[in-house]
């Protein structure tokens, strides 16, 4: 993470996504001024970001045990399932039927 600036998300998100970090600055700076999750959204986010290189679980190990199957980052993984409960979704109910069906090897 060259480019951090504050906290280092959207150079994480950048290197994830393959944009810009100034392009997701510039991003979370507009959901912030016109809908006020902007701030928000980078903070849960910074939350759920692990350090450079950590693979432990934070909380049930679902989101370690995708990204073990499907070799997507488990960053990624994290990111999306915040996202999709900021925005009225259900990945809280889906995250804990998969930690019930999910191996606990």
């Amino acid at each position: 993470m060259t480019e951090k600036k504050i906290l280092g998300v959207c150079a994480w998100l950048s290197e994830i996504l393959g944009v810009n970090p100034g392009h997701l600055r510039l991003v979370f700076i507009v959901l912030f001024l016109l809908f006020g999750i902007g701030l928000v959204a980078y903070l849960i986010l910074y939350l759920f970001m692990p350090p450079q290189g950590e693979s432990e679980k934070l909380l049930l190990g679902v989101c370690i045990w995708i990204s073990n199957r499907s070799g997507i980052d488990v960053r990624l993984i994290r990111s999306i399932f915040i996202l999709v409960t900021l925005f009225g979704g259900v990945s809280i109910l889906a995250y804990l039927i998969l930690y019930l069906v999910m191996p606990k090897s």
